[in-house]
């Protein structure tokens, strides 16, 4: 026999502990912030526990309210998944924020981005374009991508891809081609975020500190200063591809790689152990399609 479950005030506790405050969180439930209130005590009363600290303008979690927060997410993906899953009959449906930014997600995930909306009929995207690292729980962000490396979280990150760096230049900037990274002039070698250039051959490394006059931390922008002859770049592969392509630039030292230079971008989304099937779907659609190759 079922032994039935209650469930009254989970939402409501769920909503205030990410929120911040029982006003944001009513806000967001389209209710009165005294019946947030009202069912947040309710629950503590039954459960004998505080599970948030609150005052006037905030709530915070109790050591004890932030185990229980855990688990009631848990299960309240799984009945969100349970709910998608019956009204889907197997076609994913539903609503993902995503947040994203920079070239990469502009002329590699734009188009995937495009086929997937097309090939999930019942799934809608909300993007937000921005290299700021939002904060995917508080802000209610679905997933995010981001740029490597990550620093040590309680959300869930998997690798999508990498890219090596290319070291490029015009064709008039050298009249011999370079065939050692010592023989690169570091005052015409310009900087993607103050980045050294490190460079391996079969044992051998060189470490080159770019000191020309332009630095920047638009890829974009470099590309265009070297197609103008301001100097060399190094920058991740699929920079300047139609430019080497047309022959507008050439790719110097391509018997060195970048030691520890690839760019690595993660998928990052909170942990939860029902995952929907609408994020599921584009992560799983994501991973299969990004190549380091794309452009």
């Amino acid at each position: 026999m079922v032994k039935p479950v209650n469930l009254r005030g989970i939402v409501e506790f769920v909503a205030a502990a990410e929120a911040g405050s029982f006003s944001a969180a009513a806000r967001q439930l389209g209710v009165s912030v005294a019946h947030v209130s009202r069912r947040v005590t309710a629950l503590e009363k039954d459960l004998g526990v505080q599970l948030l600290k609150r005052n006037t303008r905030s709530s915070t979690l109790t050591e004890q309210g932030r185990a229980f927060h855990r688990n009631c997410r848990d299960i309240l993906g799984a009945l969100e998944e349970a709910r998608e899953t019956a009204r889907s009959a197997r076609q994913p449906r539903g609503r993902i924020r995503m947040s994203m930014g920079g070239h990469f997600a502009e002329t590699v995930l734009a188009p995937l981005l495009g086929e997937f909306i097309a090939l999930h009929p019942g799934i809608s995207l909300e993007l937000e374009m921005t290299n700021r690292a939002v904060r995917l729980v508080e802000e209610d962000f679905d997933l995010a991508v981001r740029l490597g490396p990550l620093a040590p979280s309680s959300l869930v990150s998997r690798r999508l891809v990498g890219f090596p760096l290319l070291t490029l230049a015009a064709p008039t900037l050298y009249a011999t081609p370079p065939v050692h990274p010592g023989a690169l002039d570091p005052g015409t070698c310009l900087a993607l975020h103050d980045r050294p250039w490190v460079f391996e051959r079969a044992g051998e490394r060189h470490v080159l500190q770019p000191g020309g006059r332009v630095r920047s931390g638009s890829g974009t922008l470099l590309v265009r200063a070297a197609v103008a002859g301001a100097g060399a770049i190094q920058v991740p592969s699929y920079f300047g591809a139609e430019e080497v392509a047309a022959g507008r630039l050439v790719q110097l030292l391509p018997e060195w790689s970048s030691a520890g230079g690839a760019l690595e971008f993660f998928l990052v989304y909170p942990e939860q152990r029902h995952l929907p099937a609408r994020l599921r779907a584009l992560v799983d659609f994501l991973l299969d399609r990004v190549r380091p190759g794309a452009s």
